[in-house]
């Protein structure tokens, strides 16, 4: 299972700082964190099983290292410790409040919508711009429901903001990154349908538009001016630097180019996470 730290535990601990500072009940982070991080290391056993046939397809060497791609499990193995670790979130959203617990039952059916046939949202050109933008809203709510609602109104801006650059600026790019190993596993995504270029620039045109929702953002939240400098200044650097890679993209599409536009975006929106939690404990 790769837990993927930025994405289970900074932002949903970013979400509620938003919403509520550091005066937070901290067994209900807790339990929130504790549900996410099960939550999503189930959905990700369940996608290395749907994509295996683009994963061996892939000339990444943390595609081919995969244990399905090895062969050191078999497809059943991966589905029910995929089947364990949902159920395990769903045992501790118990212990959160009843939104937590239809949230959690809501969310299922879109997992596995995106992973598996017949409807495969994985593999339609368009659907995951939808999926990711709803994914990051469905974590915002969870988290906001794990503290009876309170404040949630503080945190729209900054969900405005991660909906546009992690979920359709970063969703792009992560379908760019795997573009030719998704073309011969015949996944057709966005990028596959419409080509590099035309994506990679409306990704770059994400990432961009995202400066609008952080001033919101930031003066929403009244952001002391060191760190919305530090935020802006973060974002400001990675709009540049991506906008190299997409100069580059249109001129020929090389796989590292894909990949520089999805890690370094990660890596951006992690800063800014970092940059809003120490932001929380100190001001």
């Amino acid at each position: 299972m790769r837990t993927r730290l930025w994405y289970d535990v900074l932002v949903p601990l970013a979400m509620l700082a938003v919403m509520g500072g550091y005066s937070l009940p901290w067994h209900r982070v807790g339990l929130v964190i504790a549900a996410l991080v099960l939550f999503h290391g189930g959905q990700t056993l369940f996608n290395d099983v749907a994509d295996v046939a683009v994963d061996r397809a892939s000339t990444e060497r943390s595609r081919q290292q995969r244990a399905l791609v090895r062969g050191s499990l078999s497809r059943s193995e991966l589905l029910i410790a995929g089947s364990v670790l949902v159920a395990g979130a769903g045992v501790v959203s118990l212990f959160l409040p009843w939104p937590n617990q239809l949230l959690f039952v809501v969310s299922l059916p879109v997992v596995l919508a995106y992973n598996f046939k017949p409807v495969g949202l994985s593999g339609r050109p368009l659907a995951t711009q939808v999926f990711w933008p709803v994914t990051w809203l469905l974590m915002y709510v969870y988290c906001a429901a794990g503290l009876d609602f309170a404040g949630w109104q503080r945190g729209i801006p900054y969900l405005a903001f991660v909906a546009v650059f992690m979920g359709l600026g970063e969703g792009l790019c992560q379908d760019i990154r795997d573009l030719d190993n998704d073309r011969i596993g015949g996944r057709v995504t966005t990028p596959v349908r419409f080509g590099a270029r035309s994506t990679s620039a409306w990704a770059w045109l994400a990432f961009s538009a995202s400066v609008v929702p952080w001033f919101w953002h930031v003066r929403h939240t009244a952001m002391p001016i060191v760190a919305a400098s530090a935020g802006t200044v973060i974002l400001l650097v990675w709009i540049a630097l991506s906008a190299r890679a997409v100069r580059r993209i249109h001129k020929a599409y090389q796989k590292k180019d894909g990949k520089f536009l999805h890690t370094g975006s990660i890596l951006a929106f992690t800063c800014v996470n970092v940059v809003i939690l120490v932001a929380a404990a100190l001001f």
